[in-house]
Formats: structure tokens, C-alpha cells, sequence
């Protein structure tokens, strides 16, 4: 009887699907998650610089020093947004490096139109990087130029970030002075001038609670983001995670074993 008892029970147990949890304690990590906004607007053609003797483009400039600046924040989550007549995500939030240089060797000016959109460039930073911890947002904006496009003013924009309490860094591209600015792949290049609204910037960094800075020469892009290299490393919480796993398999076959027993056991004892 005891046999058939402790089979029942078993069995009784395994309906109930004994299970068990494991819980991953979620990852502690430093790092920011760090958007990258940058005009591709037409006038970031303009070549204030120079590499090997060869005049080198706004954008040029700009995508080298990106690629060192990604391979040193190796504990940033990093993402993309590029803008001109409007602002649109190029690169998701990510650790990979690898892929982050993908995406900056595929940026090119003119993608978006020829003008430049700060506000709309802003309040889309804003969005994507609102779902993230609030003490790790930060956002890096490089531009040369004035606001001449978009729906959302930079001001209003700029309210927006603050609110959110994501800290900006704005970078300012290009010289005061006359630069090349090639029309197209055959014709001469004009000279023009085309210089960055720096007024306009250095308030949107106010506003936000954030810095301006302006890049004049290469060597004020290699400070620059070096600079930006120093900010405090932020302790970030990478999600937890359960597991489950179902035990009632145990006291199934422990239970069907018993009854099997007990119930050959009676047939032998039973008289013929």
C-alpha cells in the first residue's frame, strides 16, 4: 500500500509542475548612450581642410575623427542621426563598433536634401534617446550652419532635450575665412564663405545645459572630441533576466516507476 500511496502522490506532485528559477542579476556596466547627430546638409561639401596637400571636405574631416572617437568609447552604447531638409535615424543604438564604422563610411552629404534641419535634427535625439537611462543621454551635434528648414525650431527643440536631461555637446564645422566649394564632379570649385551661425549654437548648448565648442582646423576636431572623451563614465544597468525550467519529469517517472512496482509486486503475490 505505502507503494501505491508514494506513486499517487508523485503523481500528484507532477500535476502541480514543480519548477525552478534562476535569476540573472542584471549587468553593471560604464558607459553613455551617446547619439551622434550630424549634418549631411550640402554646404558640409565645403573643403576649410586639408589632407596629404589635398583639400578634404566638412564631412570628410568629420567621419575620420568619428571612427577614432567611436573605437575609443568602447563602453558607449552609440547610434546615428543624420539631418539636413530633415532628420532621419541612420544607425540604431549599439555597442558594435565594427558596424558603428560601417554606417560612418556610408554617410554622405546630400542624402537628405541641401539645407539643414537643427530643430527637427534635436527633437529626434530627443525621442530616441528618452527611452534610455536618464543619467546616461547625451547627445554630440555637428553642424556648419544656420537652421534654414524643418517644422521644430531649435529653441523648441532645445526645450525638449532639457526636459528629457540630456546633456548636449555642439560642434561647430568650418572656418570664418573664404573655402573651395565644389559644384559638381567636373566643374571648378567656387570660393565662398560659409561660416557656422555660431550665435545660434552657443545658445542651443545653453539652453540644453550643455557646451559649444568650434572646429576651425583639424586640430580643433582631435581636442574637441577628446574632450568630450573625459566625461564621467556613467554606471548603467543592463537588463535581468529569468530562467525557467520545468522539474515535474522528476516525480512523474519517480511515480509511474512506484506504481509499476507496486502493481507487479500484487500481481505476484496474488493466487493463480
Amino acid at each position: 500500500p505505502w507503494a501505491w500511496l508514494a506513486g499517487c502522490l508523485l503523481l500528484i506532485l507532477a500535476l502541480a509542475r514543480p519548477q525552478w528559477w534562476d535569476f540573472e542579476h542584471p549587468a553593471i556596466r560604464q558607459g553613455h548612450d551617446l547619439l551622434l547627430a550630424i549634418d549631411i546638409s550640402g554646404s558640409m561639401r565645403a573643403q576649410d581642410f586639408s589632407r596629404d596637400g589635398q583639400p578634404v571636405s566638412r564631412l570628410d574631416l568629420l567621419k575620420q575623427h568619428l571612427k577614432a572617437f567611436v573605437a575609443r568609447r568602447e563602453h558607449d552604447r552609440m547610434g546615428i542621426v543624420l539631418f539636413a531638409d530633415d532628420a532621419l535615424t541612420f544607425a540604431p543604438m549599439s555597442s558594435d563598433r565594427a558596424l558603428l564604422n560601417t554606417f560612418i563610411d556610408d554617410i554622405r552629404a546630400g542624402l537628405a536634401g541641401e539645407k539643414t534641419a537643427l530643430g527637427e535634427a534635436i527633437a529626434l535625439a530627443v525621442e530616441r534617446l528618452r527611452v534610455m537611462p536618464p543619467e546616461s543621454r547625451i547627445l554630440v551635434l555637428m553642424t556648419d550652419g544656420a537652421n534654414t528648414a524643418g517644422d521644430i525650431t531649435p529653441a523648441a527643440a532645445a526645450r525638449l532635450a532639457r526636459e528629457a536631461g540630456i546633456r548636449t555637446f555642439i560642434i561647430g564645422i568650418g572656418s570664418d575665412g573664404k573655402v573651395l566649394f565644389p559644384r559638381g564632379p567636373v566643374e571648378k570649385p567656387e570660393v565662398v564663405t560659409l561660416p557656422p551661425d555660431e550665435a545660434l549654437l552657443r545658445r542651443l548648448a545653453e539652453d540644453t545645459r550643455g557646451r559649444y565648442y568650434r572646429a576651425a582646423s583639424p586640430q580643433d576636431m582631435t581636442r574637441i572630441l577628446k574632450d568630450i572623451d573625459r566625461l564621467a563614465p556613467t554606471l548603467m544597468r543592463d537588463p535581468a533576466h529569468a530562467y525557467r525550467e520545468d522539474w515535474y519529469w522528476l516525480p512523474l517517472l519517480a511515480g509511474m516507476a512506484l506504481l509499476a512496482w507496486a502493481e507487479t509486486k500484487r500481481r505476484r503475490i496474488l493466487p493463480t
